[in-house]
């Protein structure tokens, strides 16, 4: 049976690479799952490490040494991490890894970078109001696609890991519960989609007009919106998350046909 734990960045402070790797396989892992990046600065609660305890997690800098040759042709480039400036993970945790059996893995985040979308909303998801996504990356603009294939190049090329993740690469990525409240399985849905330029021409290419698909999208919302707020609060226990989807599909195969060419 596979053991997998994961690590992000650095978060093992004082530990050599050699005392991590021991530690993995002294618990029972036989693999780890290295973040190269954070694209949330999520604060995170160290209870082996109280000289460390509370570490509030860098977000869009990599904890490795990039080859910014590979980043020539792209608009966005790699930025490394301010507390580990020197240390790349990335070249230190494999081999050490590998000395004890323990597989190592590195993750990517594709499409969210909260820093990268608060200074480059043009990368943004763009939703059915026209406002900015400012967490996830549309994974049909041309330039996230160039940054984030350079950056797995980049790893693959040059580290010696045996698989690769790439993690948030999303259907629908709405949260379940907002400044305003909660929402509902339709609302997360519809309000997820992307209807940026990049996203209206790729979709033309698959046959689906996304005017038509926004307007229907818009019905959906509206509908949501006109349920009192308490009423969906008093249902939070049970709009668990996308199990509620499947009617909603199959009573607007238009919202299928959207989730089909997402995927």
């Amino acid at each position: 049976m596979d053991v997998i734990l994961s690590m992000f960045g650095p978060t093992a402070p004082g530990e050599s690479p050699r005392q991590t790797a021991a530690g993995l396989k002294n618990a029972g892992a036989n693999e780890l799952l290295f973040f190269t990046s954070l694209y949330h600065g999520y604060r995170l609660l160290l209870r082996r490490y109280p000289d460390k305890a509370i570490y509030s997690l860098e977000t869009d800098r990599v904890f490795y040494e990039p080859d910014l040759s590979l980043y020539a042709d792209c608009s966005l480039k790699p930025e490394r991490s301010l507390d580990e400036p020197d240390t790349d993970y990335l070249a230190l945790l494999p081999p050490a890894c590998h000395d004890e059996g323990v597989r190592f893995s590195a993750l990517v985040p594709v499409c969210a970078g909260e820093r990268i979308v608060q200074a480059r909303p043009d990368l943004a998801v763009t939703n059915l109001y026209g406002s900015k996504d400012r967490l996830f990356l549309c994974y049909n603009n041309p330039e996230v696609r160039a940054y984030r294939k350079a950056m797995v190049r980049d790893i693959v090329s040059r580290y010696e890991i045996d698989a690769l993740m790439l993690d948030k690469i999303p259907q629908t990525m709405l949260e379940q519960s907002a400044f305003g409240g909660f929402f509902d399985p339709p609302l997360r849905t519809v309000g997820s989609f992307c209807f940026c330029e990049h996203c209206i021409a790729r979709a033309a290419k698959s046959g689906l007009d996304l005017a038509h698909v926004r307007a229907k999208a818009r019905e959906i919302a509206d509908r949501s919106l006109r349920i009192p707020p308490h009423i969906i609060a008093s249902l939070s226990d049970q709009l668990v998350g996308d199990t509620e989807i499947p009617l909603l599909l199959l009573e607007e195969p238009l919202i299928y046909k959207m989730l089909d060419f997402r995927f």
